[in-house]
């Protein structure tokens, strides 16, 4: 029989930086982001998602439970702010992943 996994937290890791509210669209939006970078956590294929439609208190992680990944078909992904580099746009919006 196999043991339980140990989740403890590793005492050299260290802790998170930001603990206050998660980020929401209207609060990247002020700050020039208009898409999100998803990744597959299976696959690592990723993509970029336009979300002019959502309202500006949508929180960013909240996208992430929902998005299904078009090669490998999980379910789960990582969301994040898609970051240009300054001077360019923040990305063009392609249709790898779908809201599941």
């Amino acid at each position: 029989m196999a043991s339980a996994p140990n989740l403890t937290r590793n005492p050299a890791m260290p802790h998170p930086r930001y603990t206050g509210p998660p980020m929401t669209l209207g609060n990247m939006r002020a700050n020039g982001v208009r898409r999100l970078d998803v990744s597959c956590w299976e696959c690592h294929h990723s993509a970029v998602i336009d979300v002019d439609r959502y309202g500006d208190d949508v929180p960013v992680p909240s996208f992430g439970p929902r998005m299904v990944c078009t090669y490998c078909g999980t379910i789960g992904c990582d969301c994040q702010a898609k970051l240009g580099r300054p001077g360019e746009p923040d990305g063009v919006a392609v249709r790898s992943i779908r809201t599941g």
